[in-house]
């Protein structure tokens, strides 16, 4: 895992308006729960948290999250986020503390590799429903993607995701 550090200072006021000032300011309010402790109000700066929205792994990524002030840095995943509906900028993030020796349930993306040859050679169409699988594995072994092979799907062809065979990406 690569050395992601985020760092988080704890919220002292609560509340809508606390939340509106804050996000003016320019911090996201957040939370940080999970582990068996208490939830804790924290502010980030958006910046850093869309670098790992939009890194390799997404909100799959793990990565630390360290408390201003103290000496407090925590494995994390992002649970859920908001965003503004117009401007897209991030309202509000949940993290969960992760333990990396119990398992955990993630959602992966599934990415269709190659042309079909139903689509190619007759004509077909590809109703690509499924675009993730739920995982459940140790956080050191969350896949970023799958990759689904397609070239030899006819167009007469259903493919079930629990019968696929991925490719970890």
């Amino acid at each position: 895992m690569n050395e992601i550090l985020v760092d988080v200072e704890e919220r002292r006021n609560l509340g809508k308006n606390a939340s509106r000032r804050m996000r003016r300011d320019g911090r996201v309010p957040g939370i940080l729960y999970g582990g068996g402790r208490e939830p804790l109000p924290v502010s980030v700066d958006p910046r850093r948290l869309e670098e790992v929205i939009h890194g390799e792994r997404g909100v799959n990524t793990l990565f630390h999250l360290r408390m201003a002030g103290k000496d407090m840095k925590r494995t994390v995943m992002i649970r859920e986020f908001q965003r503004h509906p117009v401007t897209d900028r991030i309202l509000h993030a949940d993290f969960i503390g992760i333990e990396m020796d119990q398992k955990i349930q993630v959602r992966v993306p599934v990415l269709i590799e190659g042309v079909p040859e139903g689509i190619k050679n007759e004509g077909g169409v590809l109703d690509f429903v499924q675009r993730e699988v739920q995982v459940e594995c140790l956080p050191a072994d969350i896949p970023s993607r799958f990759g689904w092979t397609s070239r030899r799907c006819t167009s007469a062809r259903r493919s079930a995701s629990r019968t696929c065979r991925f490719r970890r990406g």
